[in-house]
């Protein structure tokens, strides 16, 4: 899995995950051949037609991640790929490492000091993704395709049901992969047998989740709610290329083939689930399965946050890390309690902003930064930056989180699209830092401000959440100074937020590392005020279901503020934060050691 398209802010308390698309990595790789002599002028171009070639190798194997990522794909590719949601295969997955291996034998045959400083850049983080993924091929079967918030099952109608439209054979595509998903079902079913053999199967609580998920997909759709008929005729209605004769005809076929395709695959995944759970859980023991408890789950582990994170850090290094910075939180809470009698009635009774339409939190957000006080004052153009603001439709809002930003094709830059889900259940987020997370200064900006510096495609490609999500949680803390006039109170806010993401990143490391059960984290969250049961569980079971998620959040968060002091320390000009904020805006999602090498 090498991108994501969707970036969902997390809650706190009601944990909703981030929606992401998958790509997957252990597929088979057609590379161009090799250079044998680089150190001449043609350097460049070599180095180019190389990252070309990652770049068509990876997209034409998913050819669902290839649409959201490229509007007009034989425009791009000048060619033609079968459509497939790619296939899943344990013997493919190992073969990853020999993979890695030829890509960091070929990268090393290039001339570095030959090449231009943003192919030297692209250069050192293809070689540190590489060699992170090389531990992939060891730890494969410990890979979770299936998950009740981010697994494919969940988020394959999603992806589905946001595939645009912008010709007839777009839609003639769109059904081509519906009919490929039987064929990509039984490779996860397959998959997951293989698991059982591996014995890094699920946790039942899990299984168990996913089986309801599968069912209530089924059921929705004979109560004729199903949301891949309901948003494939919104957008269908939307096509003006098409007459009313063809739209009738399409709106048939794809019940047809949502129902004989998708939901049939669901229904088969639902009952082969059933068995394996059935069967494999005849060991109680088993029932709350964590990557500690198996032989090589820490190892897993580690490979999750270094891969999600891009932080060198080791795990335990993290967490006395994260551990220092909950106690700095607390520490300046409290000062500021004491300091102020009166700011913890605020703090505890604070109603936020006045400004509640997400349009015009947009825009005050939008007139915050463009400020000439701000530390992001004329970094872009911002009235170049356009985007769209839609509303969830109904039958998506259960599946999602209060707002998400969809970043546009390479081909369309300007196609950028905020969602705000309008359900009930998220009536009291904070929408003012949602939409700072999500727009400005956080995903939306940060990746209009990125493709100003028209970066190699292959950079879009490479994700690196621990930038991305560290971006944007370093905007959302710091959107509190923006919505609160008290400087003192959109401190406390901020530690607030950061404590308890902190928090829960401690429980990820706790369950996932050191082997802690229900009850330890019940311990562990009760000692820091979460005493309620069911929020216990929830984020318990948050963590079991989705491994290092947290971290990519948190940690990406620390590091990036890590940077920024070594910056200030290294830099006393007047505007050495804004200096900062455009280098590492400008510089784009990469591993946090190579930031900092460029960076220094």
């Amino acid at each position: 899995m090498i991108l994501k398209f969707f970036s969902g802010k997390k809650q706190l308390i009601k944990v909703i995950l981030p929606i992401i698309f998958f790509l997957f990595l252990f597929l088979k790789t057609v590379y161009f051949k090799s250079p044998n002599v680089l150190s001449n002028p043609s350097v460049q171009t070599e180095f180019d037609n190389y990252t070309a070639s990652l770049v068509t190798s990876s997209l034409s194997n998913d050819t669902l991640s290839m649409h959201f990522y490229i509007a007009n794909a034989n425009d791009f590719f000048q060619t033609d790929f079968p459509q497939s949601l790619g296939n899943f295969s344990l013997k493919d997955m190992k073969e990853s490492q020999t993979d890695c291996i030829k890509q960091i034998n070929t990268l090393k045959k290039f001339d570095y000091k030959s090449l231009s400083k943003s192919r030297q850049i692209t250069y050192d983080i293809l070689l540190s993704h590489f060699q992170t993924e090389l531990d992939f091929g060891d730890l494969c079967e410990y890979y979770d395709c299936l998950s009740p918030t981010t697994g494919i099952q969940a988020q394959l109608p999603i992806l589905l049901s946001e595939y645009e439209f912008y010709s007839e054979k777009d839609i003639k595509n769109y059904f081509l992969l519906l009919k490929t998903v039987p064929d990509f079902f039984d490779s996860i079913i397959n998959f997951e047998s293989e698991k059982i053999d591996n014995k890094t199967f699920m946790s039942k609580s899990n299984c168990e989740s996913i089986i309801a998920q599968c069912l209530s997909l089924i059921n929705d759709s004979s109560n004729k709610n199903n949301l891949l008929i309901e948003t494939f005729n919104s957008r269908l209605k939307k096509c003006k290329f098409l007459s009313d004769k063809t739209v009738t005809a399409y709106l048939n076929l794809n019940e047809d083939y949502v129902n004989n395709y998708v939901l049939s695959s669901y229904k088969k995944l639902a009952d082969k689930l059933s068995l394996f759970n059935s069967s494999y859980y005849i060991n109680k023991d088993l029932e709350y399965y964590t990557l500690a408890d198996s032989k090589q789950g820490k190892a897993y582990y580690e490979y999750l946050v270094s891969s999600k994170t891009g932080s060198t850090k080791t795990v335990s290094e993290l967490k006395a890390r994260i551990q220092s910075q909950i106690a700095a939180d607390m520490t300046q809470v409290s000062s500021l309690f004491t300091s102020n009698p009166e700011l913890e009635s605020q703090f505890y009774n604070s109603t936020s902003t006045t400004i509640t339409e997400p349009t015009d939190i947009l825009k005050d957000l939008k007139d915050k930064i463009n400020n000439p006080d701000s530390s992001f004052y004329e970094i872009c153009k911002l009235d170049s930056i356009k985007y769209d603001l839609k509303y969830v439709e109904p039958s998506l809002q259960d599946y999602l989180s209060p707002a998400f930003y969809l970043s546009p094709p390479i081909d369309m830059p300007d196609k950028n699209t905020i969602y705000v889900n309008k359900s009930d259940k998220f009536k009291n987020q904070d929408l003012y830092t949602t939409l700072a997370h999500e727009g400005f200064p956080g995903h939306l900006y940060q990746n209009h401000v990125f493709s100003t510096t028209n970066p190699s495609a292959i950079r879009y490609l490479l994700n690196f959440g621990g930038y991305t999500e560290g971006w944007a949680t370093y905007a959302e803390f710091l959107s509190y100074s923006y919505e609160v006039s008290n400087p003192s109170l959109a401190k406390a806010l901020s530690c607030s937020a950061s404590f308890s993401l902190g928090l829960y990143s401690l429980v990820d490391i706790g369950v996932n590392y050191e082997g802690w059960t229900p009850e330890d984290t019940k311990v562990f969250l009760k000692h820091y005020g979460f005493s309620q049961p069911d929020i216990q569980t929830e984020i318990y079971n948050s963590v079991t279901e989705s491994p290092a998620n947290y971290l990519q959040y948190y940690v990406g968060y620390l590091e990036i503020t890590e940077l920024k002091n070594l910056y200030l320390q290294n830099h006393s000009q007047k505007n050495a934060l804004r200096d900062f904020h455009s280098f590492l805006l400008k510089f784009g999602p990469a591993p946090f050691d190579v930031i900092k090498k460029w960076m220094l």
